[in-house]
Formats: structure tokens, sequence, C-alpha cells
């Protein structure tokens, strides 16, 4: 039996029972596992259980039945980028010969593809993305596969049948089992040992799981956790290995999220995203994610409050105009991420030296006066702005979808006092808006759905372009995700040099503070520039020692050597920090963590270079 509750206003109100027994769904009974997983499978937007051979639908009905039976592991995720949707591999009991002894399967059909009947238990079961030669998935069984079902070499189960993780540096996962971490080596094709926990013990006997695995520190790396072996503390153990790769925090998908609270469920299983992680990966769409407390900032200029119905701005014509978007928070502009014509792209801010397809917008308006937003990307008639999942939820993403005319499309328009506008979502009855995410300034801050305040992120200048037809191609490239240069260059290029004089305006008008982290023969450095004035601050750069700074990788930001200097300048995409606005980059050094931070910094406002030096010893 499986029931399903809502929590809302301090109550649980049961919402449905689903029960396999002699009069209701008897098909089902008996099709459960020792564990089970919680995954959007059908791509609804709503999260189905997966119990074993069977997936129950987010409505309570059964969504379909293998009929291949009980079994003890059992995984689902997006593991072939391949195939379209995601996966699931299980293992069966059921020694009949027409069982499915080793399955994997889609996971929205159930349709097998590919599987061995091998008339007998198999009791463990693992997949993971463990060899490059093998790429994108081995699983572990009686033998071990790739992803076409061939058996392959046997040393590869080596790393263990129960858990999979990621440790090191590189998007390969490594085995877990009992307290010893494994890897591995593609070029002595051997499993090599990463690391065994000291006077510590695994849990429940063969399954020889961890208390818990799971992305809690944040870095996309995963902890795990055992306990000592007398039962009087949990130990966490976390990688010390520097990374190249930048991904979001794994815990930021929801899929992942609720598979550390299932985790503990009967026979521990792994968790998984709901996307493919490997060195061919595509870029995850950036998820919304908040900061603790309330970080709305005080309204600025008189609000306009929606009314009953739509009012059209009596002396502004939008009805066919096209537009570039900026946000007053920020000074950004409503972008596609890669400048993709496709449904589900992501929509962000970004900054913007000229219009294209990727960040200009046509409004239409329909007879009850709400507006229809499209995108000219794709010829500028087919995508359109749209709430996900036709979801009223703070936090909802806003992306770009094929036109179907639905109330998840329909905007109304407040205009405001400063000749801004609120873009009211008509899902919600125009109780909420498109806003960027937690007030952020920088470039690729994400675009969501949230309670309408007036807030000057929630607020969008509507900067008139043209009324032509669109253009079939952009003179320039897209904007791309921060995590590689984008093509657009700022509106101000940055100068890779500052010149020699100095101003007398405000000469700290950029602040610095770093954070470090240290370990055995290396480091961490993560520094925060911060703009403290009441201008544009157009470029930087931080000049260190040296002596002082070995560093063996950087992020967000370039790095260049100068005789004794080592200089860092920004990408491209962060070389521009807005008003009370911000940007960090990092780096990792060898050696021992410096006592303090010596630093020269430049900065341009206004078409001046400043600078000054200082130091930071409160990491």
């Amino acid at each position: 039996m499986l029931v399903a509750y809502k929590w809302a206003n301090g109550n649980f109100t049961k919402q449905w029972t689903f029960t396999a027994d002699g009069s209701h769904n008897s098909a089902y009974r008996g099709q459960g596992a020792h564990s089970l997983s919680i995954a959007d499978v059908d791509n609804d937007n709503f999260d189905e259980i997966v119990y074993g051979a069977c997936v129950i639908d987010h409505n309570g009905n059964g969504l379909y039945n293998t009929k291949q039976g009980h079994g003890d592991a059992l995984h689902c995720g997006d593991f072939d980028p391949n195939h379209n949707g995601q996966e699931i591999f299980m293992v069966h009991e059921n020694k009949a010969s027409n069982i499915e002894s080793v399955q994997m399967r889609d996971a929205r059909t159930g349709t097998t593809i590919w599987s061995y009947k091998r008339s007998k238990d198999i009791g463990r079961g693992l997949i993971l993305n463990a060899a490059a030669e093998f790429s994108p998935y081995v699983c572990l069984a009686d033998n071990a596969y790739d992803s076409k079902g061939n058996v392959i070499t046997a040393g590869l189960k080596y790393l263990g049948e129960n858990f999979s993780m990621f440790w090191d540096g590189d998007l390969y996962q490594e085995g877990l089992d009992q307290t010893t971490i494994r890897k591995w080596n593609s070029s002595t094709k051997r499993v090599d040992t990463v690391l065994t926990g000291e006077n510590v013990h695994s849990c429940n006997g063969t399954k020889a799981t961890p208390a818990l695995s799971a992305d809690i520190f944040g870095d996309w790396r995963e902890e795990v956790i055992w306990a000592t072996n007398d039962n009087t503390a949990l130990r966490i153990y976390t990688t010390t290995d520097v990374t190249s790769h930048k991904l979001y925090t794994l815990m930021s998908d929801r899929q992942y999220r609720e598979a550390i609270a299932w985790q503990n469920v009967a026979y521990n299983q792994p968790p998984h995203t709901s996307y493919y992680i490997g060195e061919d990966m595509k870029t995850p769409v950036q998820p919304s994610m908040y900061t603790a407390g309330s970080y709305k900032l005080k309204t600025v200029g008189q609000v306009s409050k929606p009314t009953a119905t739509p009012q059209d701005p009596a002396s502004d014509v939008l009805d066919g105009g096209v537009f570039m978007i900026r946000n007053v928070n920020s000074g950004l502009y409503l972008d596609c991420q890669n400048g993709v014509a496709a449904n589900d792209t992501n929509i962000q801010q970004w900054g913007a030296s000229q219009p294209g397809d990727w960040n200009e917008w046509r409004l239409e308006k329909d007879a009850n006066g709400y507006y229809t937003i499209y995108s000219l990307l794709g010829g500028g008639k087919t995508y359109v702005m749209d709430v996900a999942g036709k979801k009223t939820d703070n936090g909802t993403n806003i992306a770009l979808y094929t036109s179907k005319g639905s109330d998840n499309q329909k905007f109304e328009l407040v205009k405001q006092s400063d000749g801004s506008y609120a873009l009211l979502t008509r899902i919600t009855g125009s109780k909420s808006c498109v806003e960027v995410v937690n007030a952020y300034t920088n470039a690729g801050a994400n675009v969501q759905q949230y309670t309408y305040t007036g807030h000057a992120c929630q607020r969008w200048y509507l900067e008139r372009i043209k009324t032509q037809e669109p253009t079939p191609s952009p003179s320039i490239l897209p904007s791309v995700a921060p995590s590689t240069a984008p093509s657009i260059k700022p509106s101000v290029a940055p100068s890779p040099s500052p010149s020699t004089g100095t101003s007398t305006g405000d000469t700290k008008a950029l602040t610095l503070d770093a954070t470090a982290s240290s370990w055995t023969g290396a480091y961490t450095m993560n520094v925060t520039l911060a703009n403290a004035g009441t201008t544009e601050i157009q470029d930087w750069k931080v000049e260190l020692n040296a002596s002082e700074a070995d560093i063996n990788s950087i992020w967000c930001a370039q790095k260049t050597v100068s005789g004794t200097s080592v200089i860092l300048t920004p990408e491209s995409y962060n070389a521009v920090i807005g008003v009370n606005g911000s940007t960090t980059f990092g780096y990792g050094g060898n050696g021992s963590l410096p006592s303090k931070l010596n630093y020269k910094i430049s900065y341009k406002m206004n078409g001046t270079w400043y600078h000054y030096t200082g130091a930071d010893s409160s990491f």
C-alpha cells in the first residue's frame, strides 16, 4: 500500500491511496522492491514513485507494470544521454525462466532496453559511469555489462555492487562498498583503492552501505558518512581533490534531493540526478536557488498593484512591438540561454552590447488584454515565454516553449512610476511575476516566477527595437553559460592593463573579501569583489605576488604571469560589476595556505582606472 499526503497550513491531507490486493490493482501485487525511487519519469513536472517492477503515477494510478516481480536493487536516473528520458536498472529475485533477471528499461514506458534471463536470484546490482572506454555507464550484477548489454571485463566488479559516488575531480564515478572507495584505472585496467575509512563500519550485512552518501557540502562531489565502530559518533569523509569542473550543487536537483530523503528506505541505494553527468555532458539548466532569510530589498519608487482586469498602459502601444527587456535592479537583459530555439531553453539575464534574436521579444496582446511574449528565435512566431508546468508555485522556472495560448504563457503588463513594467503571470491571477532569482546582478542569473512585491528585480524596462519581422539569424553569437566565455562582449571592452595614472575620485569603490580552505600541501582561495561605490565598475584586475600564489587551477577568471606578479583578470561575462553588485572567482594553490592575501586592485569607472593595495588575513 502506498499513501500520499499533502502538507499545508500545518496539516496533512490525504491525496490518494494505492493498494494492490485481490480487488484493487491486482496485477501490481508482488511487483515492489526492497527500495524505491522518486522521479518525474514521464516529464509532466510531477513526481512518480518507482517501486520495483512498477511505477505509480503522481495521481495515484498505476502508470505501468513490467510484471518482472520483486528485486533488491533499483536505480533510476538519466544514465544514457543517447536515450531520450530516464532509465531504470534493476535486478530481480524470481528464478523463473521468463524473468529478465538483469534488466535496463525505459523509465517512462517500462519498455526493456536490454536484459538477460538467468533463471536465478540476482541479489545485487549497480549502475555507474566508471570508465572512459565503457562510457556512458557500466552495470555490475552477476557480470559487468556495458550500455549495450554486452558482457565486459569482470575486473570492474571489484568496484563493488552496492554504491556509487562522485569523489575525485573528474566526471567519472567511483565504487563505494563497505568502508572503501575504489576507482577504475583505464590505463592499467585494474581497480585502485582511493580511500578506506578507519575505525568505522558499514550497515546491513552484505548490502554494506554507508549511513549516508550525498553532496552535503555543495561543490557537486559527494561525501560519505560512516558510524564509528563503537557507534558513538558519525564520521564524514570528503574529497581533497581539486576539480576544474563547475556544476551546480547536486542538492539543487529535485530528484537528487528527494533521493537523499529515501536513501535510508529498506535496502539503501545511492542517489542519482535527473540529468546525465559525464565528461560529454551538456550544461544542466540553471536551477532556482534561494538564500536563507529574506533577500527582498526595499522597494524603489511607487508600486502599481495589479487590477482585477489587465489595464493597457495609456500612453504606450506595446502590441506588435519588438523590445529588449532590461531588469531595473541589475541592468541586464532577458536572454535565451545559448541562443537555442527549442522547448525548455532556459531564460536568464545577460549583458548585451547590441540586440539579437536571443534577447529580443515581440509582444502580442489578446482580446482580454493579456500579452504573449514571443522570442525572435526560430522565426519569432513559435517560441514564447512560458511558466514551466503551468505551476503557480514560487520558484517555478521561466523558459521557452512552443506557443499553446495557455494561461501560463500569458502576462499582464503593469506600468510603474519609473516607466518600468511588472510582468505578472496570468496563471497565478496576476499575483506573481517574472523576477530575477534572489535579486542577483550577475550575468547568467536565473529568472523565475515569484509573488509580486514591486522589488526592482521584479520590474523591467521595455526598450523598443523595431517593428519589422525578425531576421532569420543573429549577426553575433548568442550568450553562453557562465562556465565558458560568452561570445557577447561587454559594452566597454576589458583593458588588459590599466593606465599608470590614478584619478583622485573614489579610490576604494571595489572591495575584496577572501575565504580559504586548506589541507596538506594545497589550498583553495575564493575571492569576492564587490562594488561599494555609486558607479558601475567597467573592468578590473587583481595582482598578487607570485611567491605567495603558486596557482595550479583557476575558475571565473584568467591568469597571466608577469615577472614576480600573478595577474588575475575577468572572464568576459564578469568584467562589469553593477552598483551594489559583486562577482566571485577562485583558484587552487600549491603549498601551505598563506597567512594573508596581499593584493593590488585596479578597476575602471567612467573610462578612468583606479588602483590601491591591500591585504586580507580574515580567512
